[in-house]
Order: structure tokens, then sequence, then C-alpha cells
């Protein structure tokens, strides 16, 4: 019998070792991450004669339309002007409902005071979540410029960030847009990609902090059922 408790025991802590192991590594709040991202946020500008100047950029969480939430609940709807924008800078016929990356209010001054006419600024944006891309798949950035949102065309993406050239600022948000791929693997006439084309591969996630993972529910089933096994044999022989 004490040989069983022992072989209880040490499968109890095991399995409980693995579980502690998936918690630890599933510690980072995504949230937090890209709050962290946006914060080191660079700029650089020049004037309307193309002279360098010197501005200050601040980094601020989105308001209003721009909230997470706000612009989950709008993409949600394929009819909605967000969507449609969102689409249409694509250039894909039809997408799935868009994924919202990171959102962010960028606010760049001169000296204190608002920027001179003309000022051009370079802003450059730190972003863990945001990948290398295959066909059929784009980012799309858009500004929210007087309640209206509106599609930025110098959007460029590398890996671990997005940078973009403006002359408005504000509320920013960037999307991940997957084309809406024909089963027929015809492209419509709409520039739809082949159906040969890959998918995307995904980017693994780590589960968030007190999820909880197959692999150790598992392993404990599987400890646990050599304990019993162990037990048995251990009666037997006795």
């Amino acid at each position: 019998m004490k040989k069983f408790s022992k072989i209880m025991a040490l499968s109890m802590a095991l399995a409980l070792t693995l579980g502690m192991t998936v918690f630890a590594d599933g510690s980072s709040d995504p949230g937090a991450i890209m709050a962290q991202d946006a914060q080191n946020t660079t700029v650089s500008a020049t004037d309307a004669k193309g002279n360098p100047v010197s501005v200050n950029v601040e980094v601020k969480e989105a308001t209003g339309a721009a909230t997470p939430a706000n612009i989950s609940a709008a993409v949600e709807n394929a009819g909605n002007a967000l969507t449609v924008a969102i689409k249409n800078a694509s250039k894909f016929g039809e997408i799935h409902t868009p994924d919202l990356v990171t959102t962010i209010d960028i606010d760049v001054t001169q000296a204190g005071s608002p920027l001179a006419d003309g000022t051009s600024v370079k802003v450059h944006v730190p972003c863990s979540f945001v990948r290398a891309l295959q066909g059929g798949t784009k980012y799309v950035l858009m500004h929210l410029n007087n309640g209206v949102w509106e599609a930025v065309d110098s959007l460029v993406v590398g890996d671990g960030y997005f940078e973009f050239t403006t002359t408005s600022f504000s509320n920013y948000a960037l999307f991940l847009v997957d084309e809406v791929v024909p089963t027929n693997g015809g492209d419509g006439g709409q520039g739809s990609t082949s159906a040969d084309t890959p998918a995307p591969a995904s980017e693994p996630v780590s589960p968030k902090t007190g999820e909880s993972v197959p692999v150790a529910g598992f392993a404990a089933l599987i400890l646990l059922a050599g304990a019993a096994v162990c037990a048995k044999k251990a009666q037997f022989n006795n």
C-alpha cells in the first residue's frame, strides 16, 4: 500500500509540474504586448521642402470608434462602412471578417504645437504580431479621419513592425485580411487567388493564463492509469 501511495504521489507531482509549465508559457497577455510595442513607436519628419524637422510623438490608447471593442463589432457587419473600406483597400473580390491586429492613437507635434502644413511624417510602429504573409492574405491600415475610416496606401510591413508615411494623425487600426477563394479555383474576374495558393501558415499562439492544455491532462491520465496497474500488480503479488 505504501508503494502505491508513493507512485500516486509521484504521478500527481509530475502532472502538476506539466500544468505549471503550460501556465508559465501562457502568461503573456496579447493586449499588454501590443500596448508595450506601441509605446516604442518612432517618427521622422520632413517639411514641405523635404528638409528634416524635429517632432515629438505621443502614443495613446485608441478611443471612441477606434477602440478594439467598437472596431470588432463594426467589422462583423459586412455592410459596415469600415468593413467595406477595408475590402476596397485590400483589392480582394471578397474577404472574410477582418482581424484587428492593433489599434493606436498617435499624436505628433512640433515644439509643442501642431505640425506645419506640408509636414510629412514617417511612423515606425513595432508590433510583435506582424508576420510575413503568403498570397491571398494582406495587411490593411486604416485611419479614422474626422469620423471617416480611410485606407493608408503608404503601409509597409516588415518582420515585427509596420511603417507608414502621413500628414494626419489620431487613431489608426491595422487589420489582417483574408481573401475568400472560390471553391472552383477560378478568380471570378475579381482578382481572387488560385485555389492552389497555399494558405498562410498560422502563427502559434501561447495559451492564455488560466487555460488548460490537453497535453497536460493526457499526461496526468496516463500516469494515473500506470499507477493503478502497478497497484494491482502489487496487491496480486502480496
